[in-house]
Order: C-alpha cells, then structure tokens, then sequence
C-alpha cells in the first residue's frame, strides 16, 4: 500500500496573509530596484508567459513577474490594488471563461483571445505554417493543430464540464504523444486519468456529461476549438503527431520554443488582447506597448 503524505492544513486566513505577504514582496522588489521603478509591473501566471508577451509589450517599460498560477496572479492583483501605489496591470489566460460569460473585472485586468498564451499564438494560421516548416522540413498541407484538437476533444470537453459545474475532478497526466495515436481520446480511454478529490462526487455523473456534449457541441467550431483546448495539451499532441505522421522527434518544450519565434509583432496587433492593451494604455496616457 503506498502512503501519501499530507501537506499541512492551512486555513482560509493564512492563505490569503500568504498571498499578500508574497504581494508585498513583489512590490518592494519592483520598487527597491532603480530600473524596475522606472516601469510598469506586470503580473503573468508564469516564466514561460514572458516569452509570449514580450513579443508586443517593451520589456524596457515593463517589469514581469511570475505568480506561478491564475489563482496568485488573482490575489496579488488584489493585493496590489489595494497597496501598489503604482499603475500595474495583470494578464491571465481565459481558460474557458470565454466560453460562459466573462465574468466583470477591472480595467487593468485583461485575458488572452483564446484558452492560453499557447493557443493566443497558435489561432494564427502564419504562426501554425512557420512553426511546422521549421520542425518537420517538409510540406505539411493538413491542419495538423485543427487535428490535436479534435483528437483531444473529449479531453477538453470534460475538463470545461469539471471546471463549469466546479466538480474539482483531478486530471492525472498521460501520455498525450502515443496515447490512441491517430484517433480521437474516447471519454472511456480519458475517464481512467480522472481522479476524484475530498470535494468531489464519488461517482462521475455521466449522463449530465452526456447531455452537456451534445447540447455544447463543437467540433466544427474552429474559433471555439481554440477557446476550448489546452495549449499545453495541443502540443504535447502536436510532439505525437509530428512523431508517428512525420518521423519526427521532437520535445514539448522544442514545439513551445518553435512556437514562439514565429509568433510576431504583427501577429499580436491582430489579437483582441493586443487592442484591449492599446485603448488602456491611451486612456492611462502610458506608452507600454511596441
């Protein structure tokens, strides 16, 4: 039998002074520094988002920082807004919320066009061509993002009902590069990987699943694919199909990397979060933005 230790208990109190210490740190490292006064902080959910937005706003203007997750940059955004003396803004992926009703936030809040930073890059069909041509060295005529997608379709279906009816279902990890390689994840095959937590019914409620999928179907809906689906999940596809469809071995993280040096300046002017940016920054009277 394997024992799993549990972490200590923390109550609702200590998470939110946790937060707002972490908050107060990041406030006196931007503000301790000569140069990092001088700019604008920036809150992303993670290191790996900086290379995405550092490709429309100047990085000599901005100063990131990492809140490792959505729910931190929340907290510290609320942090911040009470005890920053300074204009910031926070940037966090939509996730589904765009496929309910963005919920009402402040104006210095703003969310990618699609489900990630990944996916913000990935809707541009440029972005898609240039990234395949430089990992595989070959013609590739087939939407081979448009096919992650619908192989991972149930996946993400059934992630949008755990998040939607706030089930708090556990994904485990899989193998996304040769799990049913070719073929669509069956919601059996992708139920084996769904772990209940202390807050969730024992039992998955199925036919409520069932009912959600054929009353929110999509499949032909590429721009609500893109709201739909996990980057990260996209390309842990993409590393299987560039594998088995084109003998190409290639990482996550080298897809990523790919990903992001074809994503350009022109690329983000078309994007509703560069837009969103560019009216705040005029109102703010406060140039950021390249």
């Amino acid at each position: 039998m394997t024992s799993v230790k549990m972490g200590k208990f923390k109550s609702l109190r200590a998470i939110v002074q946790e937060s707002n210490l972490v908050a107060r740190e990041a406030i006196l490292a931007h503000k301790a520094d000569k140069e990092t006064i001088k700019k604008v902080l920036v809150l992303i959910e993670g290191t790996d988002d900086k290379s995405v937005y550092s490709v429309f706003l100047d990085v000599d203007k901005v100063d990131f920082k990492d809140c490792n997750g959505c729910l931190n940059v929340e907290k510290q955004h609320n942090t911040l807004k009470e005890e920053h003396g300074s204009v910031f803004i926070s940037i966090l992926d939509s996730d589904f919320k765009r496929m309910d009703v963005m919920p009402d936030h402040d104006e210095n809040l703003f969310y990618t066009d699609y489900h990630d930073s990944e996916m913000q890059m990935l809707c541009h069909k440029k972005v898609q061509e240039t990234t395949i041509k430089k990992i595989t060295h070959k013609r590739v005529d087939e939407d081979v993002v448009l096919m992650a997608e619908m192989e991972l379709y149930n996946l993400s279906m059934l992630k949008w009902f755990n998040s939607r009816r706030n089930l708090r279902y556990r994904f485990e990890a899989m193998d996304l590069v040769n799990l049913c390689k070719g073929s669509e994840l069956s919601v059996n095959t992708v139920q084996q990987y769904i772990t209940p937590t202390k807050k969730s019914p024992k039992k998955f409620p199925m036919q409520p699943f069932n009912k959600f999928l054929d009353k929110n179907n999509i499949r032909t809906d590429f721009e609500m694919l893109h709201q739909l689906t996990n980057g990260h999940d996209v390309i842990s596809r993409l590393s299987g199909i560039f594998k088995h469809n084109y003998k190409c071995q290639v990482s996550d993280t080298k897809i990523r990397d790919t990903i992001c040096k074809s994503f350009t300046l022109e690329n983000a002017r078309k994007s509703k979060l560069y837009n969103d940016l560019k009216k705040w920054c005029s109102s703010k009277k406060i140039s950021i933005l390249k």
